[in-house]
């Protein structure tokens, strides 16, 4: 009998649990519905729970705010879901199975463990339960499903299938001959790898045996975040390398690393709808022309921009709040669980267009959300003090955010919606808590120095930074002009335009994506420069 296993996500241990007194016939259902999933799961995407619970169970779920699921975890857990139900519910192998091969029987082909095998859940091989006649089920999979992992994980199976242990004084060997190479190396990765090759065995296989051993290759460690820090310093990739003691694979591996935590740690939890997941989402809920064009990229510098002319939404704050909703929903999919550089780099544009969106909601909406205050002092706005100027706007474009974030998109009809008065509401709340901003004195009907404003969205929403372009890079660009300008406007979107990814730029340019992103780097590495340039010279 195989011995009980662990599932990797809490989520998925509870609809277990669930369903574990399911009749057999609705037990062999769930079982071929999580056998169908496997196969659709992509590892590098995540997935909401309340998605997985309804293709295996065929309901629909009100789970409230559903969690993201790295796909990887998902399908690891299917697998097991299938190992356990198919034991309480096993099945004859039949035409609807195709062939089955026992799980003794495979590990023999492959030349490995069935402890392997049992591990390789992973790579979605699902080991299931089979009723022979008159004799206990037996443990095995389907001969589909072990054609398709060994055509997707060729590597690994041939690996497995040649692999073998080493013995303790060999492992020292490795060890001493690792801590000789590494002075004369470039780098430890380069050390590691031409010990493997001496030894006959893989350099992963000397990296973990070095790693296990504790043995320091004379680094320092770094904080969290280090290298994605100094990369938006514009500090040279070698540089930080070299700092760092790691080759610059590696190094670039840990940028990209720590972009992405960056960003799972600041994206908000954004629930998702249930069309989040369709094929077609991001073609529908993001093919409205508007959505690209005439977005606002930065937070106005004064009150009088803020409050100026009205702004009609014409019914676009469902579109708008909706592409919102479902950019920082994608944004985080691309950053939970294992990472790549696209992944990463789609999630980094997909929060850069969303907080153009967010600040496109805030401006149209910003003088209608101040009519409140106006009415109650029976005055304009700008006629107070700039102290409470300032405060009444920031306060005013915080309510929007906050309203942006609350609204239920899966109660409201479309036509109906209105930021711009739960916004009001919950203004006018704030104004009762703070009469000294709409009972003060008045000020002249033009303040002599424009009332400067902070960036209120930025204070409500961290993620924004974790995205926004670097040190002065905005200010060099403008001095600079040019291609550099044009190169860093498409990719932050300065000219009002939707975000560009690095991809689309390789396409619209006719180069490769190496080398649109090495043209980027200079650009952003030159705007810098002149930004510091100017400062020096003032």
């Amino acid at each position: 009998m195989a011995a009980a296993v662990a599932y990797l996500t809490q989520a998925m241990a509870d609809l277990a649990r669930q369903l574990a007194f399911a009749p057999v016939l609705a037990a062999r259902k769930h079982v071929a519905n999580a056998l169908a999933l496997v196969g659709e799961i992509d590892p590098d995407q995540s997935y909401p729970m309340g998605f997985v619970a309804f293709r295996i169970t065929g309901f629909r779920v009100d789970r409230g705010l559903d969690d993201l699921v790295p796909g990887a975890s998902i399908r690891t857990d299917l697998c097991t879901f299938v190992l356990e139900v198919s034991r309480r519910a096993p099945i004859v192998p039949d035409r609807s199975t195709g062939e089955v091969v026992t799980i003794a029987e495979l590990a023999e082909r492959w030349s490995v463990s069935e402890r392997t095998l049992r591990r390789w859940r992973r790579f979605g091989l699902a080991l299931e339960w089979f009723e022979r006649d008159g004799a206990e089920p037996v443990l095995g999979v389907r001969e589909s499903i072990a054609s398709g992992v060994q055509v997707h994980q060729a590597r690994i199976v041939a690996r497995a299938g040649k692999f073998r242990r080493l013995a303790p004084a060999e492992r020292r060997k490795v060890i001493e001959a690792v801590a000789r190479d590494v002075p004369r190396a470039a780098s430890l990765a380069q050390a590691q790898r031409s010990v493997a090759a001496a030894h006959g065995i893989t350099a992963e296989a000397v990296r973990l045996i070095w790693q296990a051993s504790g043995a320091s290759a004379g680094r320092a460690t770094r904080p969290d975040g280090w290298f994605a820090r100094c990369a938006v310093r514009g500090i040279p990739l070698p540089s930080i390398a070299q700092a760092a003691g790691l080759s610059t694979a590696h190094t670039a591996r840990r940028i990209v690393a720590d972009r992405a935590a960056r960003l799972a740690q600041t994206l908000p939890h954004v629930p998702a709808l249930p069309t989040f997941v369709h094929a077609e989402a991001s073609s529908v809920l993001l093919g409205a022309p508007w959505l690209g064009h005439g977005l606002v990229h930065r937070a106005p510098h004064d009150a009088a921009a803020a409050c100026g002319t009205m702004h009609e939404a014409n019914g676009r704050d469902f579109t708008a709040l909706a592409a919102l909703r479902f950019l920082l929903w994608r944004a985080r999919a691309g950053v939970v669980g294992p990472t790549r550089p696209g992944t990463v780099d789609r999630a980094e544009v997909d929060a850069r267009w969303a907080a153009m969106l967010l600040r496109t909601l805030v401006s149209w909406h910003t003088p209608g959300v101040l009519q409140r205050l106006a009415a109650m002092m029976e005055a304009p706005v700008m006629q107070l003090p700039a102290d409470p100027l300032r405060r009444a706007v920031e306060l005013a474009q915080s309510c929007i955010v906050h309203a942006a974030f609350q609204i239920d998109l899966s109660t409201v009809a479309p036509h109906r919606l209105r930021i711009d008065r739960v916004a009001q509401l919950a203004f006018e709340q704030q104004l009762v808590r703070q009469p000294n901003l709409h009972a003060p004195g008045r000020a002249p009907a033009m303040h002599p120095q424009p009332v400067v404003l902070g960036d209120a969205v930025l204070r409500a929403c961290p993620w924004i930074e974790a995205v926004a372009p670097g040190c002065g890079q905005h200010a060099g660009a403008l001095l600079l002009g040019g291609t550099a300008f044009e190169l860093l406007a498409a990719v932050h979107g300065w000219r009002g335009d939707r975000p560009r990814s690095i991809d689309e730029m390789a396409a619209d340019h006719g180069a490769t994506r190496s080398a649109m992103h090495v043209r980027v780097a200079e650009a952003a590495d030159a705007a810098r420069r002149a930004w510091q340039a100017s400062l020096a010279a003032r």
